[in-house]
């Protein structure tokens, strides 16, 4: 009993222990359904947090709950096939009840409206066969279910095949049971016709399914002939052969679709463009539409898949739904927005439909000042065919037009200033309409003089304004125009100049024509004199860059000349320039002063002063001159010494060819490094051989730079260094690449890893507060979507610049993120969130030759001291002439003598006077 008694107590100690564990980990679910919730609330289009508080839900059991945020979710983003699935798989056991009935059914047909979906289309089916009593079209009810599934996706190669087979078997089931009733009743003969339309319905699904290519068309013709008395006709038997014979020719498409997970656009757009060639528009949009369901994001091909069924398809229905799921899925692209509201235009949609497609595209943020532009006119030009009398100049009509104008050009300008309509383009535009449709010629004068009053040097904009007075106006003041057009246009003024003369020659008389020719003799004089003005700066700069290509040609040779002789005195006088420098030394053996001399002969450069001061010391001997303090440092163990010792420039010494693969060239270096600085940052990379930092010379360089040579023990250790490219050190980006013994050209930067032109995935991010760095930035955009990285744009030294690129793992989180934070405020100042799109690197010749003529030049490198340069200006402004004894003129003689080229004994004498 005592035994029993605690198997009990320990059985109520485990199920106490399981229940506590079970109402923590409810409360803990609790706690983040709630939290995503507050997410979804501050976000609404962080897709990845709406995806996973359905499937947090779906634990719960609440089902009220979960479809509260399918549909939350479903009004932003389209769902996919899998998605609809579970869904419906959910709602389905309700269809039990008759008043779920209809609710099941209108979300099956949600359901077939995102993207091409066989699966939902045979559950679709399914559900109306199991329920076609309990509607009123009966067994109708399928049928229409099956055919607009046919039309959907019956050419789906590889999937379509159900939908025939489901359609089939239903049909097939309805002839079952009417043959039973014609056993139990032979002389119905109501029931006899009814079963001959039955199988003849059924005979010819057949047919229509073996005319289409489809995997599985052998064994669908032996159900055929199991199921059919008669044999195929010779028609229909062409047919299947022709289907057949296309079912070969698309079968490598269909393979390589099938090879990856996620096929690629590129097959996708190969299969299409054949399809095109055998024009079977079906089978064109089937592919269009399983090319979107995979590549829902890709802008162009929602175009490419529009422009053919407004081109070749004009059922209502389906151009309509393309185009409403297009901007559904590409809510950036104004040239979707576009293409919807004219197609809505033209299929005869009421006025309502389409001005709230407008407004809905207006109240997108669109990545570039143009779409904001082709976005407006689009809507003025709608406004304009919408105008039903132009006579009534003050109707609702035209007073809408004219307010539409000015929002756009408000809305331009505020947004982008100048930049919004860089060509006039909606001032014109309504200029004209005033002049030709309302005789406003007024209003029409004051738009033009409004653009020629900031672009009046323009052809274009004149010759526009001339036109319409010429046409609508009177002649006096076209010829007024004119003459402000001569005097003011520089650009295109040839064309201004020919339309004026060709005015007068029709409309004037002689002496007006004579005046109007010299008043254009005198407008080309004045813009050939303003042209030939603009040029002297760059012709003088192409003379002086002659000037110095030729100079440089020339002191080429003499500098190699002057190396010889260096060269040829350092091989002959050698013990004499040691004895010079050094008489105590007297005892260096031929093989020394041979070593000395070809190290000198190699470090000899053509800007190097030619001074014996500084030639190599023996590093032996006792009585060496070393002070006590130098001997002190000197001590130091060599690894110690090597550690923080800097190389320079002109004694680097770049790794051998054999070196290369197990060696990585660091660049962008800050002046102050040291070895040791160096090795600490990639010691975890591998086993390290060698380390050397390279730093210019003070005074050599405008700018003081460094870069290292880090040398591995293998090959695997370049591997993982190489990955520390673009690694932070003293607030740079420090780039590291392979080693290159063989490049004789300067060290450049590596190339861009991040490509230019539009990344739907990365956000620009610009007037970030100096405060921000990569971590706040990666908190402020994590509410959005998963971020992949935060790119801190930064000066040279580690400055930041305020600008970020913010790249996400989705498309769509980069889009939310401009929806979302685009001129948010952030620590008091406003940011610009825009989809990324820079520039293509590098300049092209002919900018960088228009730009070249007015940039200021770099001042020569000194060849003179500072000092003694300083020294030289006070005398010149004090007028007073040095003396010949002076220092100043002494150090001038010898600098000469060096550079005049010197003789042995000249050599000897400077060396004596040293």
């Amino acid at each position: 009993m005592a035994e029993d008694d605690d198997a009990e107590m320990d059985t109520k100690v485990i199920d106490s222990d399981s229940s506590e564990e079970s109402d923590e980990n409810t409360e803990e679910l609790l706690q983040k359904i709630q939290e995503l919730k507050w997410k979804i609330e501050a976000n609404p289009y962080h897709y990845d947090s709406h995806k996973e508080l359905i499937s947090l839900l779906r634990t719960t059991g609440d089902l009220d709950a979960v479809r509260k945020a399918r549909e939350a979710m479903h009004e932003i983003f389209p769902f996919t096939e899998e998605m609809w699935l579970s869904w419906l798989q959910d709602e389905l056991p309700l269809a039990d009840l008759p008043e779920a009935l209809s609710d099941i059914r209108a979300l099956f047909e949600k359901a077939v409206d995102d993207y091409i979906a066989p699966g939902v289309w045979v559950l679709f089916g399914q559900f109306a066969v199991d329920k076609m009593y309990e509607f009123e079209e009966g067994t109708e009810f399928p049928r229409k279910v099956f055919e607009r599934a046919i039309l959907s996706c019956g050419h789906h190669v590889t999937k379509g095949s159900l939908i025939w087979d489901s359609y089939r078997a239903f049909e097939m089931v309805i002839l079952s049971s009417m043959q039973g009733m014609q056993q139990e009743e032979e002389s119905d003969e109501e029931l006899v016709k009814s079963i001959k339309a039955q199988y003849d319905r059924v005979d010819k699904l057949f047919k229509r399914q073996l005319a289409i290519p489809l995997l599985g068309m052998e064994s669908t013709l032996v159900e055929y002939n199991e199921f059919g008395s008669e044999v195929m006709d010779e028609n229909k038997l062409q047919t299947y052969g022709m289907a057949l014979k296309k079912l070969k020719e698309i079968e490598p498409f269909e393979k390589e679709l099938s090879m990856s997970e996620v096929p690629s656009l590129e097959t996708f757009r190969e299969y299409i463009l054949y399809e095109l060639k055998c024009k079977d528009l079906a089978r064109i949009s089937c592919l269009y539409e399983r090319a979107l369901s995979v590549h829902c994001l890709k802008d162009d091909l929602w175009l490419e898949y529009l422009k053919h069924l407004d081109s070749s398809l004009k059922v209502k229905e389906i151009v309509l739904s393309a185009h409403h799921r297009s901007v559904r899925n590409c809510p950036w692209s104004a040239e979707l927005w576009i293409s919807l509201v004219r197609a809505i235009e033209r299929m005869g949609s009421e006025r309502d439909e389409v001005i709230v497609n407008f407004e809905k595209a207006l109240s997108g943020n669109f990545s570039t000042p143009g779409d904001h532009l082709r976005m407006w006119m689009c809507y003025c030009e709608y406004k304009q065919r919408a105008v039903v009398d132009w006579n009534a100049k003050e109707s609702l009509d035209v007073k809408k037009l004219r307010k539409i104008f000015k929002r756009a050009k408000k809305s331009l300008f505020d947004k982008f200033g100048a930049e919004g309509d860089p060509k006039w383009t909606l001032h014109r535009y309504e200029a004209q309409i005033e002049a030709r449709y309302l005789g406003n010629l007024d209003r029409s004068r004051e738009l033009y003089e409004e653009i020629l009053k900031s672009d009046s040097s323009r052809a274009e904009m004149w010759l526009e304004y001339v036109n319409l007075e010429r046409y609508h106006g009177d002649k006096t003041k076209c010829l007024s125009l004119y003459k402000r057009a001569v005097d003011r246009v520089y650009d295109d003024a040839e064309k201004v100049f020919e339309s004026f003369l060709s005015f007068e020659r029709l409309e004037g008389s002689l002496d007006s024509v004579v005046t109007a020719e010299e008043r254009i003799c005198a407008k080309r004089e004045k813009l050939e004199r303003k042209k030939e003005k603009m040029a002297e700066p760059r012709e003088k700069e192409m003379r002086r860059r002659k000037i110095k290509d030729g100079r440089s040609e020339e002191n080429k040779t003499e500098r190699l000349g002057r190396k010889r002789q260096f060269k040829d005195f350092i091989k002959v006088n050698i013990s004499l320039l040691i004895h010079l420098c050094h008489p105590d030394m007297v005892s260096m053996s031929c093989y020394e002063c041979t070593n000395i001399s070809l190290y000198a002969s190699t470090q000899c450069d053509d800007d190097t002063p030619l001074s014996g001061s500084n030639n190599a010391t023996p590093t032996s001997g006792k009585d060496d001159g070393v002070p006590s303090a130098k001997r002190s440092k000197a001590s130091v163990p060599e690894s110690e010494a090597m550690a923080d010792k800097a190389t320079p420039l002109s004694e680097t010494r770049p790794p051998t060819v054999a070196d290369d693969v197990r060696t990585v060239f660091v660049s962008n270096l800050p002046f102050v490094t040291k070895s040791s600085e160096v090795q600490t940052i990639f010691g975890n990379c591998g086993d390290i051989e060698d380390v050397r930092v390279v730093k210019s010379k003070k005074g050599k360089s405008p700018k003081p730079f460094a870069y290292a040579y880090v040398q591995f023990s293998n090959k695997a250790a370049v591997e993982s260094a190489l990955l520390m490219d673009r690694t932070s050190f003293y607030g740079r980006q420090v780039y590291v690449s392979p080693c290159d013994s063989q490049k004789k050209e300067k060290v450049e930067k590596p190339a861009p890893r991040f490509p230019s032109g539009i990344d739907k995935n990365t956000v620009f991010v610009s007037n970030l507060p100096f405060s921000q760095d990569e971590d706040k930035v990666k908190d402020l955009f994590q509410q959005v979507g998963t971020v992949k990285q935060v790119r801190m744009v930064t000066h040279s030294k580690g400055r930041r610049k305020g600008i970020a690129y913010v790249e996400f793992e989705e498309e769509t989180a980069a889009s939310g993120a401009v929806l979302k934070l685009n001129e948010s405020l952030l620590e008091g100042r406003t940011i610009s969130v825009a989809i990324s799109n820079p520039p293509k690197k590098g300049r092209s010749t002919v900018a960088m030759e228009t730009s070249g003529a007015g940039r200021k030049e770099m001042p020569p490198p000194r060849l003179i001291p500072t000092a003694v340069s300083r020294r030289h200006t006070k005398v010149q402004v004090g007028s007073v002439k040095p003396s010949s004894s002076s220092p100043a003129a002494e150090e001038d003689k010898d600098t000469a003598s060096v550079q005049a080229g010197m003789s042995n004994d000249d050599f000897k004498k400077l060396f004596m006077k040293n």
